[in-house]
């Protein structure tokens, strides 16, 4: 039977890495990199945990092959500390790992925000690999490489994207100049016709094309604040407009007033990390339908 490593990249994750690394548990190998946390993160991974790796963070895809590079396993499995793995997400990993048929496996992540799955927007990422071979490239939204075919399992996996409003937009914030720093190397120009149409479009795409209009209130704020995180990539580039910059910080205050109010539901227990850790056991015994 092949071997598995489970690698958890984290910054800060009290809240979230204990369910991540018990969800788990069935791997071979369990590798924690973490980028020096200041919270409790080390103190509650380390007895479930197999090695915790310490590495200044610069961008995604250095800390993941960080992290390859001290794997043993035959197969990588890469989990994030918001992720969990069901019990029959676990069954089908073993499976393919008995007798598998591709060099990778795509895994489906319906996005849990604002209390529920959005299963309309999920997405099909590159998670399970084998290690030989195995890279990432990309300094935001890295890149998973194989050696060979890559096929997809049918369960998925549970993802506790966004922990409101405020994480939200900072997600974006952050991405946007991981972005925009690539555009500058690929000395990539800005226009005010992308400015316009790449935002309408991912707007488009994630509210009509994937169906967030059936997850209601939560789907149409998804589409908007990627369709926000467009323009912020855009607009911090150093080839764009000043005006655009203005249209840019305009919407930046707009999503900010949200945010207050994001704040006043969590004190209604909207986002409170007690209601993940209740649903997080729920959907590891049952899996996700």
């Amino acid at each position: 039977m092949p071997t598995l490593t489970v690698i958890i990249p984290t910054f800060n994750e009290a809240i979230y890495i204990e369910d991540a690394l018990q969800s788990v548990q069935f791997a071979d190998e369990i590798i924690v990199v973490d980028s020096f946390s200041s919270d409790k993160t080390q103190e509650i991974a380390r007895p479930l945990a197999t090695k915790i790796l310490e590495r200044a963070f610069d961008n995604f895809s250095a800390q993941k092959n960080y992290a390859l590079e001290h794997a043993t396993g035959d197969w990588i499995l890469f989990v994030d500390a918001d992720e969990r793995v069901t019990r029959s997400l676990e069954a089908e990993i073993k499976g393919v790992l008995a007798q598998p048929k591709h060099s990778g496996y795509k895994i489906n992540f319906p996005h849990f925000f604002m209390t529920r799955f959005l299963y309309s927007q999920s997405s099909d990422v590159l998670r399970l690999v084998k290690r030989e071979g195995a890279h990432f490239t990309g300094l935001v939204h890295e890149k998973l490489h194989c050696n060979g075919s890559v096929g997809k399992l049918k369960q998925k996996m549970i993802h506790y994207t966004y922990k409101g409003l405020n994480h939200y937009i900072g997600k974006k914030e952050k991405y946007a100049w991981f972005q925009a720093e690539q555009r500058l190397a690929k000395n990539k120009k800005t226009t005010y016709f992308q400015l316009f149409f790449k935002p309408s479009y991912r707007f488009f795409d994630s509210y009509i094309k994937k169906g967030g209009f059936r997850n209601g209130v939560p789907g149409l704020t998804v589409a908007a604040i990627d369709s926000y995180g467009v323009v912020r990539c855009l607009a911090v580039s150093p080839s764009m407009p000043s005006t655009a910059r203005l249209i840019s910080n305009d919407c930046a205050i707009f999503f900010s007033c949200a945010c207050d109010f994001s704040s006043i539901s969590s004190n209604n227990g909207l986002f409170k990390p007690s209601r993940v850790s209740a649903a997080s056991k729920t959907c590891w015994s049952s899996g996700l339908k």
